[in-house]
């Protein structure tokens, strides 16, 4: 079971929707972070909306989550008051989404929320959820 990956910049609005499927391991975390950069090279503050729904599995320990915030600490460290919305509509993704975001809680400049559902998690990004859906 493969990774998939989608990240599309909402238009009119300085957000990326990160849409993640199957497997969620280490190197495909890797390659997120990787995409994200090319998007961003200047680490611009950046509002993100991670979707979850599709994530079968997720097999990451904590030391390997830790080090995953180590590749984009410039991100966090330069990204003042960007937002990031974590919709996690499982038990497993809201845990580990969770557990990601008690670490972020380093960093002052990026602000992350985990939601059950994606309405609110739109809501805290002030998206409305009737206009994403056009």
């Amino acid at each position: 079971m493969a990774m998939g990956l989608t990240i599309e910049m909402t238009e009119g609005s300085r957000m990326l929707h990160v849409r993640l499927s199957g497997l969620v391991d280490f190197s495909s975390c890797r390659e997120i972070y990787q995409q994200l950069l090319e998007l961003n090279p200047d680490h611009l503050a950046q509002n993100i909306l991670y979707d979850l729904s599709e994530v079968e599995d997720i097999d990451l320990t904590f030391e390997e989550m830790n080090g995953l915030i180590g590749l984009r600490r410039a991100y966090y460290g330069d990204s003042k008051g960007a937002r990031i919305a974590i919709f996690a509509p499982t038990d497993t993704t809201f845990g580990m989404s969770r557990m990601y975001s008690s670490l972020l809680d380093q960093f002052d400049s990026v602000q992350v929320e985990v939601f059950r559902t994606h309405a609110n998690a739109l809501a805290y990004l002030d998206i409305d959820a009737t206009a994403s859906q056009e």
